[in-house]
C-alpha cells in the first residue's frame, strides 16, 4: 500500500537498489529481506515522505556497514 500517495489498499512492494543504474522496469527481480526498517506510515506530504525514505536509505546502509557485510550484489542476469 502507499497511503501517502494512494488511498486504495492494493499491496505494493517498492525496492531501493543501492548503487544500481540499469533499467529493470517490467523485469522480474528477486528480493531478499534482511531487516525491517519501519512500519507502513501515512505522511502529511511528499516532503515528509521523501525525508523518511532518506532516513531508510541511511539506516539500511548503516545496517550493512555495521553487520560487516555489504548489500548483496545485483545479478547481471537481470
Amino acid at each position: 500500500m502507499r497511503p501517502t500517495v494512494r488511498s486504495d489498499s492494493t499491496p505494493v512492494l517498492e525496492v531501493h537498489l543501492f548503487d544500481f543504474d540499469r533499467d529493470v522496469y517490467g523485469r522480474r527481480v528477486q528480493v531478499r529481506f534482511f531487516k525491517k526498517l519501519r512500519d507502513e506510515e501515512k505522511y502529511p506530504d511528499l516532503d515528509t515522505l521523501t525525508a523518511a525514505i532518506a532516513r531508510d536509505v541511511a539506516n539500511a546502509r548503516a545496517f550493512f556497514h555495521h553487520s560487516g557485510s555489504q548489500a548483496p550484489r545485483t545479478s547481471q542476469a537481470v
